[in-house]
């Protein structure tokens, strides 16, 4: 329910920025907002030092995520995200894990004809979930969850259509302390 409550939140922000969007038109500004959903793929990797089993896990997980960002005229892109990613399985609960991503990010897009391009650099509060309590602490104690703060880097390559959508993907790839993560997304976003 967290997660829902944190997506609604994200959208209520973006409904905010729609409306301060107004009064940069009646300035003249060119800058824009982006409000960007995705849906794809992570790979997971659990190091075996933060694993109980003293294995290393590798798992699939469905990705899907949210973000606002506001282009400036310039090309420079501000962007808070909010993603969650779940490998499920029918075996119980010991190879189910979570990830969520909750980031801010810096990039610059690049237009060509209606094309474009945009590396990003980014900051991302990092969650990992087990509910079977397979995570280690760092004096070797079991818990369910771990956060972490760690960097990424992301790139995205997306086609205009018209003057307010574009369709696209999204390549993300994050080095965390439990691990590692990579993902690969299909992305719509809405311009104003």
């Amino acid at each position: 329910m967290q997660g829902s409550t944190r997506m609604a939140a994200m959208v209520l922000m973006a409904l905010a920025a729609g409306i301060a969007q107004a009064g940069d038109a009646a300035r003249g500004d060119r800058a824009e907002w982006q409000l960007s959903v995705w849906g794809g793929k992570q790979n997971l990797r659990v190091n075996r030092d933060r694993d109980f089993r003293d294995e290393t896990q590798r798992h699939d997980q469905w990705l899907n995520g949210i973000s606002i960002a506001r282009r400036l005229p310039q090309g420079l892109v501000v962007e808070a995200a909010a993603e969650t990613a779940y490998h499920d399985t029918s075996y119980g609960k010991d190879n189910d894990f979570s990830v969520d991503h909750y980031s801010v990010a810096l990039g610059w897009q690049i237009d060509a004809e209606r094309w474009r391009f945009t590396p990003k650099l980014g900051l991302a509060r990092s969650h990992i979930n087990n509910q079977a309590r397979l995570l280690l602490n760092e004096n070797g104690g079991r818990v369910f969850e771990r956060n972490y703060t760690v960097p990424y880097a992301e790139l995205d390559l997306q086609r205009r259509f018209g003057r307010h959508f574009q369709l696209g993907g999204a390549f993300r790839d994050t080095d965390e302390e439990f691990g590692h993560t990579r993902s690969w997304a299909f992305m719509m976003t809405i311009l104003w």
